[in-house]
């Protein structure tokens, strides 16, 4: 159901294009950065340093990223149910089911 209602949204839906197209542009955003700010890190350590320190900007990245998706899904979803016919009252305000991340 709630792929067929993605499928829909893509295909009909403006709005859910464009917050789909924002989620990929944040990400290739975010890794192109990545690639420019490790370039000095590992310029500026030594060999062994630079193994370690050359991959914070990576992590760093993927957990901005997560945070920015995770920020902009309820939009891309509410645009999806947009897209299915109203079979009952609620639909339109039932949740996706949603991934738990763990938390330390």
């Amino acid at each position: 159901q709630y792929a067929r209602a993605f499928d829909l949204a893509w295909t009909h839906s403006r709005a859910f294009r464009r917050e789909a197209r924002l989620i990929t542009a944040g990400w290739g955003v975010l890794w192109l950065a990545e690639a420019v700010i490790r370039i000095p890190v590992v310029l500026n350590s030594s060999a062994s340093q630079g193994v370690l320190t050359g991959q914070l900007p990576g992590v760093v990245a993927i957990v901005v990223g997560i945070v920015f998706t995770r920020l902009r899904i309820p939009k891309l979803r509410a645009h999806a149910l947009r897209q299915l016919p109203a079979e009952n009252p609620d639909q339109h305000t039932q949740r996706l089911p949603s991934v738990d991340l763990p938390r330390h």
